[in-house]
């Protein structure tokens, strides 16, 4: 039997929108280091949704193993664009079938389908808007006297 309930969100959007329950934040994640990065098999459009959604993102959100999932994001993402515009260029969403009778324009399903896998990737990524709404900026992490000092050394940590 699967899980109940709403999947748990991942450390890092919990870090980065505060802890108002002032529950432990359990870390069990594996962590796995540094950002993610693009192959270079992306096209220039998809390149250009890659970066749009890395600059935009918080740091720590995403790390190198949600690189794949992120570029299948990326290249769903341009696929759409490209159905939307050769749509828009054509002069009506039906289209003669071998059998002479009107049917829908094959773009369109493309388009419907591509809509629907965005809504399914994104929600895994944390672009729906629920997670951005509430993603908050990361601030400055204050001294908690259960912390470690170790945790975040300051200026005055310096031994040299």
């Amino acid at each position: 039997m699967g899980t109940r309930g709403r999947p748990p969100k991942p450390v890092a959007l919990r870090l980065i929108e505060g802890n108002p329950g002032k529950r432990a934040i359990k870390d069990d994640a594996l962590k796995i280091g540094g950002p993610p990065t693009p192959t270079r098999t992306l096209r220039a459009e998809t390149r250009a949704i890659w970066d749009r959604l890395v600059k935009y993102m918080p740091a720590g959100v995403w790390n190198c193993c949600d690189s794949d999932l992120l570029m299948a994001y990326c290249e769903i993402v341009a696929l759409h664009d490209r159905a939307t515009i050769a749509l828009n260029a054509a002069p009506s969403i039906t289209v003669t079938n071998r059998n002479g009778e009107p049917a829908l324009n094959p773009l369109v399903r493309v388009q419907m389908e591509t809509a629907m896998k965005m809504v399914s990737l994104g929600s895994r990524l944390g672009l729906d808007p629920l997670a951005r709404q509430s993603i908050k900026a990361p601030s400055e992490p204050k001294f908690n006297k259960f912390v470690s000092r170790d945790t975040f050394p300051g200026p005055e940590d310096d031994d040299d």
